[in-house]
């Protein structure tokens, strides 16, 4: 198996290159846990001349599970009804 060692120096080699390769517009796949990709929160212009990059106001970082992962989680989830919470404060 895979030591503590091992997995922390492979994160941090994934926080090295995220970055880069998401404002690149690249897709980052992780093997079979499944993707992350940008998406763009943008504000409209009046008109087609209107619009350029000023538009975007926002990258946002997106995560796809791998469909094999998404059905392992939902096959082996169980959902009960709970009572709601109380506010104790004052």
């Amino acid at each position: 198996g895979q030591s503590y060692v091992d997995v922390t120096g492979v994160l941090a080699a994934l926080e090295d290159i995220l970055p880069e390769e998401l404002q690149s517009g690249n897709i980052v796949r992780l093997g079979s846990l499944g993707s992350l990709y940008t998406t763009y929160k943008t504000i409209p212009g009046e008109t087609e001349e209107d619009v350029n990059a000023n538009n975007i106001v926002e990258a946002r970082i997106r995560f796809r599970p791998d469909k094999e992962l998404l059905s392992e989680v939902n096959n082996g989830a169980k959902f009960e009804k709970v009572a709601p919470l109380t506010n104790s404060g004052s």
